[in-house]
């Protein structure tokens, strides 16, 4: 159900037919037919981490509103069906014009123009007809396949992976009624002017800082089809051999973010720009700003998470362990150890199993980006593919910072980024704005 064509075919028509193998069934039988299967949360089968379920769910989604007459902008069905895929890169833009707001102003699909000609023209039409940068969202890691002559600043719209887009988070105030979210704008909302220069896109810009420290981040994608085998009971060793890498690389994870965060600590216990104790703007870091504060809850489920990555370290001597049969006898001593010191935390009072797991799944996705600090000593989350020395930035009209890679002819866009204390304006200063160029 990823493939972008099926997003018209299945939004469009007044009836959907599905054919699956023998069976002929239609689209809401099916759809009711899988929510009932999701409903029943079977052992290992989670389907809120499939990115195949979040496809479908996407798809549902607009169906319901395009039968209702509902069609929203090119640039928002993108980051709606992000995860689709085509044989012919070029589809990823054809194959959803006919579903957008603009449809009736857009031209006829042209199949002569390039890959790079299409993506950069929808780009800068989705630039101006938005007013903003969200689009930016959707520029990743680069890939093998992309094209070289595409600018960094034009998603390649043919690669569906790469992390989720900062520009679609923001805070989410759990402690008012009723609740409510509030999207980030780090340019505090300000006007988008820019032009077009070859293959430059020039606009105003503020230069934060330097990255000058990174750890680690997730650096695989989960086999969605392997998941659902193992939650069905089809398969035991793939699985299990690709869960044990996942949970090494997580443990990994955690331990080279918990060394930067202590050498920053170690060095300033307070976080400048905000006034907090650095510890917290870790924390707030960790879960992209989403939370509204952080709480005595989260504290707690920090401590147990020390831990674990206390008797991680000692098991492996403080060198974490990538390798896979070392690792194995050393995950099965960890889990043994945390699971016989369960009854001590819950009798302690500290939060139970299901309220760890809730911060776990909110941090999940900040895992997908580096951790990072600069030399003037903000804290922040960048592209995975960042590296010494890149400047983080704020664009005029982008909600989120960016990171940007200097070059002699500029810079290039490598990503977007979080940066605690910056998500709402706080640093964004016109008298420290200057001229951007990025190839």
């Amino acid at each position: 159900m990823r493939r972008t064509w099926i997003v018209q075919e299945v939004a469009l028509p007044r009836k959907v037919d599905v054919l699956i193998g023998p069976v002929l069934m239609d689209w809401e039988s099916l759809s009711s037919m899988l929510y009932y299967v999701e409903s029943l949360k079977i052992s290992d089968l989670h389907f809120a981490s499939l990115g195949s379920w979040k496809a479908f769910l996407a798809l549902v989604a607009r169906r319901k509103r395009t039968q209702q007459g509902e069609f929203i902008a090119l640039s928002e069905l993108l980051f709606e069906h992000r995860r689709g895929k085509a044989t012919d890169a070029r589809d990823r833009i054809f194959g959803l014009m006919g579903l957008s707001a603009e449809r009736e102003e857009m031209p006829a699909a042209d199949y002569d123009a390039s890959i790079t000609d299409v993506f950069t023209k929808a780009t800068v039409d989705m630039f101006r007809r938005s007013g903003n940068l969200d689009i930016l969202g959707l520029v990743g890691p680069a890939r093998p396949d992309r094209p070289d002559d595409l600018p960094s600043w034009v998603p390649d719209y043919g690669s569906p992976q790469g992390p989720h887009p900062v520009t679609k988070r923001g805070t989410i105030y759990t402690f008012r009624s009723p609740q409510v979210a509030a999207k980030f704008a780090a340019s505090c909302h300000g006007q988008l002017s820019f032009k077009v220069d070859g293959r430059a896109l020039v606009l105003s810009g503020m230069i934060l800082g330097e990255i000058d420290e990174l750890a680690v981040c997730y650096s695989g994608q989960r086999d969605d089809d392997v998941d659902v085998q193992n939650g069905i009971g089809q398969v035991s060793l793939t699985y299990a051999y690709q869960a044990l890498q996942d949970n090494i690389e997580a443990i990994n994870i955690s331990l080279s973010w918990e060394r930067l965060s202590r050498r920053v600590i170690g060095r300033s216990p307070t976080y400048k720009p905000t006034g907090e104790s650095m510890q917290d703007a870790f924390f707030m870091t960790y879960y992209e700003g989403q939370a509204e504060k952080i709480t005595d809850e989260i504290r707690a489920t920090y401590a147990l998470e020390r831990f674990a990555l206390m008797v991680w370290n000692l098991l492996t001597f403080g060198q974490g362990c990538k390798w896979l049969p070392a690792a194995i006898p050393l995950v099965t001593v960890f889990g043994f150890v945390m699971w016989i010191s369960r009854p001590v935390w819950n009798l302690l009072g500290y939060p139970p199993v299901p309220t760890v797991q809730k911060y776990a799944d909110m941090m999940k996705d900040a895992t997908d980006r580096r951790l990072c600090t600069t030399t003037n000593g903000l804290v922040g989350l960048a592209p995975p593919d960042s590296v010494l020395g890149d400047r983080l930035a704020l664009l005029q009209g982008c909600r989120v910072p960016v990171v940007l890679r200097q070059d002699a002819d500029g810079y290039r866009l490598v990503g977007e980024a979080y940066i605690h204390g910056a998500m709402y304006g706080e640093m964004i200063d016109s008298r420290r704005l200057e001229v951007i160029r990025i190839r």
